[in-house]
């Protein structure tokens, strides 16, 4: 006598625990490996949109003391009121009637930049004073004799650019050279731990 009976199968639906436990040690393992990448993308997209934002910006103020003809201030500003904070808190830009460096009560503000950056560090240093603010005469040229600002992405590493400005007023972009290092007119490397502001 032959059985007739049918043979049920069950489909699972979902996943076991074992299973599971697989994929999250898949997802973990890829976590770890792509984190460190994704901070590096994220600081250097960051530094170039600052060096980009602050390259304009310095340009701008010395096209509108040459369109003027009047002396043109760049100074740093947290407030967007007056010169104080530091470089990555934003800046602004203004007529400097007296050439002092502060926004005084009758001078015209002509633009202010707010970076709002959350980590990094921008330095600056002018070679012929300790001033913190950029006057471009209505020639173009600076008051100082030229500067540098330089931007570290954290306080232990290595500055990524630099701008450098010359006497006439113009800048350009310096990057690292082959032993990953920026070296000043002195030939001294610039050091992230100078003069810093960490936020």
């Amino acid at each position: 006598m032959m059985n007739n009976s049918v043979m049920i199968r069950t489909q699972r639906l979902g996943f076991s625990l074992f299973e599971i436990v697989i994929v999250l040690a898949i997802v973990a393992v890829f976590a770890t490996i792509s984190l460190p990448l994704l901070k590096r993308v994220y600081d250097y997209t960051n530094g170039k949109i600052l060096q980009s934002q602050l390259l304009h910006t310095i340009q701008f103020a010395r096209q509108e003391a040459q369109t003027r003809g009047l002396p043109v201030a760049l100074c740093q500003s947290n407030d967007s009121a007056g010169c104080s904070g530091n470089w990555l808190d934003g800046q602004l830009v203004f007529v400097d009637q007296n050439k002092d460096g502060t926004l005084n009560d009758n001078e015209q503000i002509l633009t202010t930049i707010q970076t709002r950056m959350n980590r990094g560090l921008l330095h600056w240093r002018s070679f012929s004073s300790q001033r913190n603010d950029l006057l471009f005469l209505p020639t173009g040229a600076m008051r100082n004799d030229n500067g540098t600002f330089w931007y570290c992405p954290d306080s232990n590493g290595l500055p990524t650019w630099a701008i450098i400005l010359s006497k006439t007023g113009r800048a350009r972009v310096s990057y690292p050279n082959e032993n990953g290092v920026i070296l000043d007119a002195r030939g001294k490397p610039f050091q992230c731990t100078d003069q810093s502001v960490i936020l």
